[in-house]
């Protein structure tokens, strides 16, 4: 197997195909780059995550390939909004040394926790900032994404007040000098609802 250069890693969808029916993993899966240890340390994870799921196993891991789940490369199996804005050619044509992880192909229904979320602001940070009421529709329309995926658990915004010198971070719901910026009034709508 060629050795990966680059690793990208996509989020699955909840939007899935059927399998077709394939009970062999192709020679180029990311899982065959798994020492044997490590692959069989990942098949135990995934034969409890469908127990305690109650997902059928995957033909892969079950003795003869008679498992009750089709496998479908995972590009296929999703049928979200990126996987169908991307045509099976540029899946399957990548260059080499490019391999794509889809995070919940191999993890299971992972909790997520959004952490350390923010957005710096202009003023103080003339470089990175965006305006403050940029900031404050920014701020709504990652909750609004973020609220509507049962998976996430925690959205954690920082900071509450910007830090002390313009090389420091900037995303603060208030000013150094405590001034309300607009995203304090739209954290305070956003947690009420």
């Amino acid at each position: 197997m060629p050795r990966i250069a680059h690793l990208l890693l996509i989020p699955d969808s909840h939007r899935k195909a059927k399998g077709n029916g394939g009970t062999k993993v192709p020679k180029d899966a990311c899982v065959n780059l798994l020492s044997a240890d490590s692959r069989s340390r990942l098949h135990e994870m995934r034969r409890t995550l469908a127990a305690a799921a109650k997902f059928p196993l995957g033909p892969d891991l079950v003795p003869e390939g008679k498992g009750q789940a089709d496998l479908l490369p995972a590009y296929l199996r999703y049928q979200g909004n990126m996987y169908r804005r991307i045509p099976p050619p540029s899946w399957e044509g990548r260059k080499r040394g490019v391999e794509i992880l889809i995070l919940s192909a191999l993890y299971g229904p992972i909790r997520i926790w959004v952490t350390e979320y923010g957005y710096q602001t202009n003023p103080p940070d003339r470089f990175f900032g965006v305006s403050w009421h940029d900031q404050a529709r920014f701020m709504t329309q990652a909750y609004q994404k973020l609220k509507r995926n049962a998976r996430v658990d925690i959205f954690i915004w920082f900071l509450l007040r910007d830090e002390a010198g313009n090389d420091r971070w900037q995303s603060g719901l208030y000013t150094r000098s405590w001034v309300r910026k607009e995203s304090r009034e739209a954290f305070e709508h956003l947690a009420g609802s």
